[in-house]
């Protein structure tokens, strides 16, 4: 039995950055972009070994949401890192 949560409402209301069907290589393509888009941005406030890892560590924390889902037997977008930084 599938349950109902949170990821169904956000996915129904179109604010999920990317379809849960998306083939491996563009699932990938999404996160690592965006991953490098995040680590050019952060690396002007605090230089290239923290951007590197925090990006890493949130990463970490995204992979976490992924297994939580996968348990649950939701689908999800990949994982969509949006820099923001208020120094």
């Amino acid at each position: 039995m599938r349950r109902a949560g949170t990821a169904h409402a956000i996915r129904a209301g179109g604010l999920a950055a990317g379809r849960p069907n998306d083939p491996l290589f563009l699932a990938l393509i999404k996160t690592v972009g965006s991953m490098v888009l995040s680590i050019a941005i952060y690396s002007f406030s605090g230089g290239l070994a923290f951007a590197v890892g925090f990006v890493l560590l949130m990463l970490v924390h995204e992979l976490g949401h992924v297994l939580a889902m996968r348990y649950y037997g939701l689908s999800a977008s990949p994982p969509i890192f949006i820099p923001t930084w208020a120094p």
